[in-house]
C-alpha cells in the first residue's frame, strides 16, 4: 500500500491574488505590500510558525540595507516582525523567524510589508515562497507556492506636452 504524507497545513495563493508591481519612481517608499500569500490549517490544534524564508532573486540595484521594517500581516495584526533581508550577487533572502500561532480549522491570508529605500529606475526584484520555506514548529506543510511577483521602480518623473501644445517664442 502506498501513503502519501500528511500535511498539518498547506501553503496556497492569497485569496485575493498575487500582487503586481508595488513601486514606483518615489526614492523612499514606506509601508509596501511586497508578497502575498495563504496558510490553511484543516486541524483541531492550533500551530506554531516557526519560520518563514522569501526567496529574492532577480535583484538589481537593491541591496539588503534598502529594505528595513518587514513584517508579515494577517490583516488585522502584525503576526510577525523584524524580518531581516540579506542580498548578494542578485539574490537573497528575506527571513522571518519571529513564531506566530495559525489558528485551529482555519485558512489565514498573509501580507510581507515593509519599507523600500533608495529606489531608482529599474531597481527589481523578485519574491517566492515555496513549501520547503515556511517551518511549523510541529508538522510538515504542503500546498503550493503562491505567484512570484516582480517588482521595478519607475521614473521619478515623466515629462509630457501641455494639453494645449507648446507657447510660442516670446522674447522680441
Amino acid at each position: 500500500a502506498t501513503h502519501t504524507v500528511d500535511y498539518a497545513a498547506s501553503l496556497a495563493e492569497h485569496g485575493g491574488g498575487q500582487l503586481t508591481d508595488q513601486l514606483d519612481g518615489t526614492p523612499t517608499q514606506n509601508d509596501r505590500d511586497l508578497f502575498r500569500f495563504r496558510l490553511v490549517n484543516p486541524t483541531a490544534t492550533d500551530l506554531t510558525v516557526d519560520q518563514v524564508v522569501l526567496a529574492l532573486s532577480a535583484v538589481a540595484g537593491i541591496a539588503d540595507t534598502d529594505l528595513a521594517d518587514l513584517r508579515i500581516h494577517n490583516g488585522a495584526i502584525n503576526v510577525s516582525t523584524g524580518g531581516v533581508a540579506s542580498i548578494a550577487a542578485g539574490s537573497g533572502t528575506i527571513s522571518f523567524t519571529g513564531d506566530f500561532n495559525l489558528p485551529a480549522g482555519t485558512t489565514v491570508d498573509y501580507t510581507v510589508i515593509g519599507d523600500v529605500a533608495n529606489i531608482v529606475k529599474n531597481d527589481t526584484l523578485t519574491i517566492a515562497l515555496g513549501t520547503g520555506s515556511v517551518s511549523l514548529a510541529a508538522g510538515v506543510l504542503g500546498g503550493v507556492a503562491p505567484t512570484n511577483p516582480t517588482h521595478t521602480g519607475d521614473d521619478a518623473a515623466t515629462l509630457g506636452n501641455h494639453t494645449s501644445g507648446q507657447v510660442g517664442d516670446q522674447f522680441d
